[in-house]
């Protein structure tokens, strides 16, 4: 999360006939950063909508309660963060807004919730325990998007390249002068189908800063931007890195600008710190699991739908019509001792043979360690692949209901897959396990290290999501055998396949 440049902070009375100063001051705000007239009030109706319903739900006979409002200046927009003690309530809960329900006279229910998330760019809900609720709301400035910097044409994805020259290049770490060039390389290479920061060389740039992204480019000798990768952490510090962001200027293909990239940046993560990383390989064809392996990692799940459908491959594949799959491999960057791991009966034995694949000592014997604060469950959405994730790092008894309650809200949210990560290094995690397979939740696969540096069972669940088990491609004969396997506990396997 990039830090803010400055802020500001209101302390708000929970009084509907008190808003209007707090939101009058936010829209005047966000007029000073640039924002257009219709964006302000865009910023100022979410904030409203925001508000109110702390104030309806969560003070509803309270009007001395206080709502906390810091107004974060960033480099590239605004990030509102409000915090309240009130009634405990769950925003993410209230049902999604049907127009056929709604009439001039009734209370329409959820319309407040779809306005917030279509006039900001981010919302987030987070639940901080004894000190109450936070939600933040971020929005970025449009003329900071490198289409409008460059004033560039999107290119349909997967246009064909080449080498046209042969050229020198070397490979080296990010440096602020290169956050234009990355963005846009993904934007005319790839158009839109990255995730959106890639988009705002600011962003980039930020979180290159921060130490969420760990980027390294490819340049001619002459100056000429060739291509990217990046580590990317979901927190500062986290252990576990993801490698991606791969990308090559079409005028640059073949000249073996990924293959050195890859190796840049997994030196990279390790001298950042990161004790492994893992990659999400395409399952459409094998040439990135194929470069993946060459590197030395190794597959560990196997998540299905995870990347859009009607990608064109060119002459590899021609257009892929479903959701693609894909490939997680892993790779350690330091030794590690054996683990106390707490595997599933039903999937020991596939457990055991992942590990055994990444080269991973475990065992079943030693004395479990502290269950205590293992951490909060973290839940998120990517809008542009439409997929969830929920870290579960407490697979107590009494987590259940919490964990299918997020399942669902993702769901509801327009998640295709939901990919659940529960604390192998828990007790509890076989009968959390086996609890989430009864509500047809289904084995992935395993990520070590992926829950704040504990290793993770990974399950599955599809929002009415046909797989075609028969169009999805791997190198690796061991990620056939536990592609069987899985759709083996798919239980819409046989629907699927009629």
């Amino acid at each position: 999360m990039p830090e803010p440049r400055s802020v500001s902070a209101l302390d708000i009375p929970a009084d509907m006939l008190l808003l209007s100063p707090a939101l009058s001051f936010v829209e005047e705000l966000a007029r000073g950063l640039g924002f257009e007239h219709v964006e302000a009030l865009n910023i100022r109706l979410a904030l409203e909508e925001t508000l109110t319903n702390i104030i309806q739900h969560g003070y509803p006979d309270d009007p001395e309660g206080r709502i906390g409002l810091r107004c974060e200046v960033l480099p590239t927009g605004l990030r509102l963060v409000v915090r309240e003690k009130g009634l405990p309530y769950d925003p993410e809960a209230i049902a999604a807004f049907d127009p056929a329900q709604a009439s001039l006279d009734g209370e329409a229910t959820g319309l407040g919730t779809l306005l917030i998330r279509h006039a900001v760019d981010e919302v987030q809900y987070r639940n901080l325990g004894r000190e109450g609720r936070e939600i933040v709301l971020t929005r970025h400035l449009r003329d900071r998007h490198v289409a409008h910097i460059l004033d560039l044409q999107a290119p349909k994805a997967g246009e064909p390249g080449g080498p046209t020259e042969t050229v020198e290049f070397d490979v080296r770490p990010f440096q602020d002068q290169d956050a234009l060039e990355i963005s846009r390389c993904a934007y005319l290479t790839y158009g839109y189908s990255y995730e959106d920061y890639i988009y705002y060389p600011e962003r980039v740039a930020a979180m290159n800063a921060e130490g969420t992204l760990l980027s390294v480019v490819a340049v001619t000798r002459d100056g000429r931007f060739m291509g990217h990768a990046a580590a990317k952490r979901s927190h500062p510090g986290d252990p576990l890195l993801e490698f991606g962001v791969l990308l090559v200027s079409p005028q640059f293909r073949g000249h073996g600008v990924a293959g050195r990239l890859v190796d840049a940046v997994i030196e990279r993560a390790r001298q950042a710190g990161a004790s492994s990383g893992f990659g999400r390989a395409v399952a459409g064809h094998t040439i990135s699991q194929r470069l993946s392996e060459d590197k030395g990692m190794r597959g560990c799940c196997l998540l299905l739908g995870t990347f859009p459908k009607d990608v064109e491959f060119k002459k590899l594949t021609g257009v892929i019509p479903d959701k693609m799959s894909c490939l997680a491999l892993w790779l350690g960057l330091r030794e590690r001792g054996p683990r106390r791991l707490f595997p599933p009966a039903r999937h020991r034995d596939w457990i055991a043979r992942l590990y055994q694949n990444m080269g991973l000592a475990w065992d079943e014997t030693s004395p479990a360690g502290t269950t205590q604060d293992c951490g909060r469950l973290e839940s998120q959405f990517t809008d542009i692949l439409n997929i969830g994730e929920v870290l579960v790092p407490d697979c107590g008894p009494g987590n259940l209901e919490e964990v299918l309650r997020t399942v669902r809200r993702l769901h509801l949210r327009g998640a295709d897959a939901v990919y659940v990560f529960l604390n192998l290094e828990h007790p509890g995690c076989p009968a959390l396990a086996q609890a989430l397979e009864e509500h047809d939740c289904f084995f992935a696969g395993v990520l070590p290290e992926k829950i704040a540096g504990r290793d993770a069972l990974v399950l599955q669940r599809l929002n009415n999501l046909p797989i075609r088990y028969e169009n999805i491609r791997l190198e690796d004969p061991e990620a056939f055998a536990l592609l069987d396997y899985i759709r083996g506990q798919d239980p819409a396997a046989d629907d699927a396949a009629q």
